[in-house]
């Protein structure tokens, strides 16, 4: 990897942090270097009469790949009321970078006295954009790839920690949990909602003592809680033993 790619790919470094880490002397010869692979992979856009672009390297593209699934952002995807305001390649974009767009320039909507509807989902990305919402597009800085990442990070990190805080809030709650995964049986939803102590460990005979079942039933029902991902299974010593996965 040259420092172009690592310049880009491992961090969207700007001119100021390369100079701050190299001499001075060469630092046009490879800023250039550095612009010449952006520009191979940039994608651009027009929003409001304003140029903006994204670069997006096979590494970038990967990364909003998975924080898109992640975030299950193909659940969340949008309704423009005034295409006027956008360009055609603004609707070749993952759906991840159009919500960042659309957020992001609300201010300028206000302004114009458009409308814009993210489906169910706005109150959603709202809240969860919220937190990094300080001035990012702008026309000092139409390049959005690098502060589109450090939003988005965040965005994820607030994700993960409204999930966790819902999970527990229905964890407890067995109608809750038979309406969140169908694949259950009622009995499996009420050993959960009362097993679900974080550090203790769970196996088949809790569940037989608990329901008064065959082993191969409990296994069989301790396994699937497992595959939804509501337990861990883990092998302690010479048996399976499952851990509530929060």
């Amino acid at each position: 990897m040259n420092l172009a790619q690592k310049y880009t790919d491992e961090f969207y470094a700007t001119r100021l942090e390369i100079e701050k880490q190299m001499p001075i002397i060469g630092i046009n010869a490879l800023w250039n270097e550095i612009l010449q692979y952006r520009n191979n992979f940039r994608k651009e856009t027009m929003i409001c009469g304003i140029k903006y672009s994204v670069v997006l390297t096979p590494a970038i593209q990967s990364w909003i790949k998975q924080t898109e699934q992640e975030l299950q952002f193909h659940e969340l995807l949008m309704h423009i009321y005034d295409d006027q305001l956008f360009d055609a390649h603004f609707f070749q974009l993952s759906p991840l970078i159009q919500c960042f767009f659309i957020y992001h320039i609300e201010s300028l909507y206000v302004q114009k006295g458009k409308k814009y509807e993210l489906l169910s989902a706005h109150e959603f990305i709202s809240s969860l954009f919220e937190e990094s919402r300080d001035s990012i597009l702008n026309q000092e800085n139409t390049d959005i790839t690098r502060p589109m990442q450090e939003c988005l990070s965040q965005v994820c990190s607030q994700y993960k920690r409204k999930m966790i805080e819902c999970r527990k809030k229905v964890s407890t709650d067995p109608k809750m949990l038979a309406h969140l995964y169908p694949q259950l049986v009622k009995r499996q939803c009420l050993f959960y909602a009362s097993h679900v102590e974080k550090g203790y460990y769970y196996d088949v005979m809790d569940y037989v003592e608990y329901f008064h079942c065959s082993y191969e039933t409990g296994r069989q029902h301790l396994l699937r809680l497992a595959e939804c991902g509501l337990y861990e299974k883990k092998r302690v010593g010479k048996k399976d033993v499952y851990t509530v996965n929060l």
